[in-house]
């Protein structure tokens, strides 16, 4: 029911049984009998309550808090009674309100939270929780250090209604496996896990219900839990799951390799809103070439490749292609904005959230934007890095409209350049960051017009649309540090590009150069003076 619908009836009620003052009412002479306020349903009451609280104007009249006071004579029998208000209990040091949380939430099942707790805290709050284990509904203990000998105790009781179990020590570091669940009980009703240093069950069947899935460390030496099993798992959990993060997940690797010679299923995740993964190149390899995600999915991987794992691929683009495979980087299908940032031993791809995307609960950050897709890689040998054409392996839908490219250490030459672009006709803001004093010259000969009689009017309207690489761009932002003696040739190959463009009819709307864009020890004034040579090539020239 809309908010403020049951007031509305409220009054009705109440219109129904005015005084025999009111004149246009016919009066019986016997007086209506009316509910009082402590007959009101719990749900009317919090409804009163909430309407007065939000529209009381003047509070320093008497009469304006009439209402609120009328509900507050009553509110400690309607805090009391109404067991829903009790039901998520967050333990703390007061064990005496951890008792009353549990004796006033008697016809609820109850979460539990132990957050940071000290051991001597939990020992004192598992015993009064253990007579009421037949209605715990989740259990979320984290930031804990060893576990404590009670928590044992409470897990060998029947927890028939648990749907939710976190055991998340802190920073996910756990030096040792617990058996702390016995699965073999059911627990047929879960719904979300998030387990570091807690064994897992093997079977699939169990993760059938599953909707949110958290793994870390030290999770699958007691089960044997391998890659397979995982597969297998969220296979069971395909049409349910919605969250699954695996960072420093460590399965087990069996000791034959013709184990994993089995055949595994295509997993289609389709409803699966976030996935998160903190791991090592062999583990997001062999999973992720299983997997298919919606194409809105949130994707954060944050990948460790090593130097025997490079080598045994011909160039890093093919290893990037096995850790995004066409499976997962379907998510990428959709983007139209992206940055693409090369270090000397790092590769990053990150795509804006799209406006009004629902953010799943495990990527939200306080309010800051969140990159829908986030893909590092790290440990890159510098011959090996996937560079400009290692994008395209994961990226073939071609529709981007916005492009930040950022290199830290490595030059590309100009074939390179172009065949980025040249899949990108729909490009129409690109931004060059050079932060290791490299030379973008080899960018802008690659933006330029083919060459030839660019001011032959017959062959200009052939040209512009089919040779010239980047059709669309209208805005080009450029910062870094250019060295002193590289500047004229950079300007130079800038204003070529420019011009060219510009006489077969593709004239940049905007270019931004970025203070930073300048040869060391270059003043502003300087600046300025050079960009004062492209002002008429372009539409608008911006200096920040």
């Amino acid at each position: 029911m809309p908010p403020g619908e049951r007031l509305k009836e409220l009054h009705a009620l109440d219109a129904r049984m005015l005084p025999a003052s009111v004149t246009g009412v016919v009066v019986t002479g016997k007086r209506p009998e009316g509910r009082s306020i402590q007959d009101m349903p719990v749900e009317l009451l919090l409804e009163i309550f909430r309407i007065h609280a939000t529209h009381c104007k003047n509070t320093s009249s008497r009469t304006a808090w009439m209402g609120i006071l009328l509900v507050c004579s009553d509110w400690y029998r309607v805090a009391c009674d109404a067991s829903e208000l009790w039901r998520v209990i967050h333990v703390g040091s007061n064990i005496d309100w951890l008792r009353l949380c549990l004796k006033r939430s008697a016809r609820s099942l109850v979460d539990l939270h132990f957050s940071g707790l000290p051991t001597a805290t939990i020992d004192a709050a598992v015993p009064l929780v253990i007579p009421h284990t037949q209605r715990v509904r989740a259990i979320h203990l984290t930031g804990h250090g060893q576990l404590s000998p009670h928590i044992y105790h409470l897990f060998a009781h029947p927890l028939p209604a648990l749907e939710e179990l976190s055991v998340l020590p802190a920073e996910w570091r756990s030096r040792r496996e617990a058996e702390l669940v016995p699965w073999a009980q059911g627990y047929d009703g879960m719904r979300s896990l998030a387990l570091s240093g807690v064994s897992i069950p093997r079977d699939p069947a169990f993760y059938r219900n599953m909707r949110s899935l958290e793994l870390h460390e030290c999770c699958c030496i007691a089960s044997e839990f391998t890659i397979d099993d995982l597969v297998l798992a969220l296979n069971a959990a395909a049409s349910t799951l919605e969250e699954l993060e695996l960072s420093r997940f460590d399965p087990v690797i069996p000791v034959h390799p013709q184990t994993l010679t089995r055949q595994l299923p295509d997993v289609h995740l389709k409803r699966l809103r976030g996935f998160y993964m903190d791991e090592h190149f062999h583990v997001v390899s062999r999973l992720c070439k299983h997997l298919t995600l919606p194409p809105d999915a949130f994707l954060h991987l944050r990948i460790y490749v090593t130097h025997a794992d490079q080598l045994r691929y011909t160039n890093g683009a093919a290893v990037l292609a096995d850790i995004v495979p066409p499976g997962v980087c379907h998510v990428l299908e959709s983007i139209t904005d992206m940055a693409v940032t090369i270090g000397r031993e790092a590769y990053s791809i990150r795509a804006r959230n799209v406006p009004l995307k629902p953010v799943p609960p495990s990527f939200s950050s306080d309010g800051a934007p969140i990159d829908r897709v986030v893909v590092d890689t790290l440990g890159w040998k510098p011959d090996r890095l996937p560079g400009l054409r290692g994008m395209l392996r994961v990226y073939t839908a071609g529709l981007l409209t916005g492009l930040s490219i950022t290199l830290e250490g490595t030059e590309y030459p100009a074939p390179e350049w172009r065949s980025l672009f040249a899949a990108l006709r729909l490009l129409e803001k690109l931004a060059i960051v050079d932060r290791s004093h490299l030379n973008p010259t080899v960018a802008f000969d690659a933006l330029s017009a083919p060459a030839g009689d660019l001011g032959s009017v017959l062959d200009k309207h052939a040209r512009s649309s089919e040779s010239v690489l980047c059709p669309s761009l209208r805005t080009l932002r450029l910062e870094g540090l250019v060295q002193r003696y590289e500047m004229e040739r950079v300007f130079d190959a800038l204003c070529r590009a420019l011009r060219s463009r510009a006489v077969v009819g593709h004239r940049l709307e905007e270019l931004v150069v970025d203070p930073g864009f300048r040869a060391s020890g270059d003043t502003r004034v300087e600046m300025e003076e050079r960009l004062n040579a492209l002002k008429p090539l372009v539409g608008a020239l911006i200096l920040r």
